[in-house]
């Protein structure tokens, strides 16, 4: 399956990520406009994913809004099978076969710069950092 970067607009109006940022704004207090940025980030990391040959690292924002797009399993499931032909796994950096991923897994900073290279100028730098230095109101006590 051809992998079309074009279609990032249709991804990011699918169902799920229109409940993934819903979700985030509701149950986990975050601005709507940083959500939406956040579910932007998500649908480019996604397409990094599938197009990169290395397995890649998510920023911090971005894990959070693809951790909860993960629930709704149905929806996650057919994203993956019409925009990627086939599922994209998530994998955390720290596993069982932690000495095997350490040569494989990119960091951060090389996922920012494979999602420049695919997205350039287009690519939603407030969540394409390497440390969540907006978090929800809840996380800071408000």
């Amino acid at each position: 399956m051809k992998i079309d970067v074009d279609r990032i607009g249709d991804l990011r109006a699918h169902p799920l990520m229109l409940g993934t940022e819903y979700r985030l704004v509701v149950r986990h207090s975050y601005d709507a406009d940083l959500a939406s940025d956040m579910v932007l980030g998500l649908s480019q990391f996604l397409y990094v994913v599938v197009l990169s040959s290395s397995e890649v690292s998510p920023p911090v924002l971005i894990d959070e809004a693809w951790h909860d797009s993960l629930i709704d399993t149905r929806n996650y499931r057919a994203i993956c099978d019409e925009f990627f032909g086939r599922f994209v796994h998530h994998n955390p950096p720290l596993g069982i076969d932690i000495d095997h991923r350490s040569s494989t897994f990119l960091g951060i900073s090389e996922t920012v710069n494979l999602g420049l290279e695919i997205f350039g100028n287009s690519l939603v730098r407030r969540v394409w950092r390497r440390s969540a230095e907006v978090r929800p109101l809840r996380s800071v006590g408000l």
